[in-house]
């Protein structure tokens, strides 16, 4: 039989700063599984946060000086869930 990899969202929570967009911080679980392997099953929690623009730092060729530039953060391939959250608290 195969590895059988399941994810699932344990919590998310959503951080505030005054002045800033918010911040979806999200806790999820990621199991492996085979029933003919036995030092199997095995899981690993993560914590990863989602923002609503992703920062650029590129630098100019000719004076090296840095040009800083935001582009929205891409959620297409979250679940609909955290795809609803995101488009709630960056509304």
């Amino acid at each position: 039989m195969a590895i059988q990899k399941t994810e699932a969202i344990n919590s998310y929570g959503i951080k505030f700063e005054e002045g800033q967009d918010a911040v979806l911080i999200i806790s999820m679980t990621t199991s492996w599984d085979d029933p003919d392997d036995n030092d199997l099953p095995m899981s690993k929690t993560t914590t990863r946060e989602i923002k609503k623009n992703s920062q650029t730092t590129t630098y100019d060729e000719d004076t090296g000086a840095p040009i800083h530039s935001e582009t929205p953060t891409d959620v297409s391939g979250e679940s609909q869930m955290i795809q609803d959250i995101c488009a709630i608290i960056w509304a």
